[in-house]
């Protein structure tokens, strides 16, 4: 399993001792090859840092993750694990702890993710989706913006619109998260889902432009849901509008941004069920 690096973020007493620690959960795990950590021959380890602007670093192991109890905050949360990919043990431990981590970088982006989750449940259903199918949906739904716990927190947070520096910064975020599923071997199945989210049905989107079909489903199914979202809760440098404006923006941007059958199952179908 590949791990994250330990990226600069915090001062260099925190970078070494980050690094003494992730060093010291390494050696405990590490057999054969190096760079692969290891227990009983399957891959156990995940070593993540989580920074919020320079004053928090930790690291995470999966191993020391599955041998403690979650606090009251994460029992809360629903964790989405389809079973082909593991469900229970560690793989949750590192869901979990990736849905915290998002909550504790941003609450307001954190509770958006969960509010997708559930969209992409009902969707799941509406679209006629295996159960093993809407659980993937709701596990991407859930994990969309994994990427943004690299964003700094300033950014999240700013109050004002973004400048031309930091919209460049935020559009990384479908990379990150990217990069992170990739890492973790129950994500790495949504890991393009999370790439794509952001194409637009017309090929105007990032960060690859894709155009119409060549955007996965799963991708097109989030970026309705997380429009719709988006434009019904506040942000920082805005108020939220109407539910019904923004059905009807969704409706008037089919065929442009979205992809118009999706955009129009979600608000004849999935809107009603809410």
């Amino acid at each position: 399993m590949p791990f994250k690096a330990i990226r600069p973020a915090a001062g260099t007493r925190r970078q070494k001792g980050a690094i003494k620690t992730a060093t010291g959960l390494m050696t405990n795990h590490m057999s054969g090859k190096a760079g692969l950590a290891r227990t009983n021959a399957s891959a156990s380890s995940l070593i993540m840092p989580e920074t919020k602007g320079n004053t928090a670093l930790s690291v995470v192991s999966l191993e020391e993750a599955k041998k403690r109890s979650f606090n009251s905050e994460n029992a809360r949360l629903r964790i989405y694990l389809p079973a082909p990919f593991g469900r229970g043990g560690f793989y949750n431990a590192v869901v979990a702890y990736l849905q915290s981590a998002l909550l504790r970088k941003s609450a307001q982006i954190g509770k958006h993710c969960e509010r997708i989750a559930v969209f992409a449940g009902v969707m799941g259903e509406e679209l006629g989706f295996s159960e093993r199918e809407r659980e993937e949906l709701e596990l991407f739904a859930l994990m969309h913006d994994i990427g943004k716990i690299e964003i700094p927190a300033e950014i999240l947070d700013k109050p004002g619109r973004l400048d031309e520096s930091e919209w460049r910064q935020i559009k990384r975020h479908s990379e990150l998260g990217y990069s992170i599923a990739m890492g973790v071997p129950c994500l790495a199945p949504i890991a393009e889902d999370i790439l794509y989210h952001h194409e637009r049905w017309d090929g105007e989107g990032y960060p690859a432009g894709l155009k119409g079909e060549e955007t996965p489903l799963f991708s097109r199914i989030i970026a309705v849901a997380d429009a719709y979202d988006a434009m019904t809760s506040d942000r920082p440098y805005r108020k939220h509008v109407s539910e019904e404006a923004a059905a009807e923006e969704i409706i008037i941007n089919a065929g442009t941004q979205f992809d118009p059958y999706i955009a129009e199952v979600f608000v004849s179908k999935v809107l009603c069920r809410q």
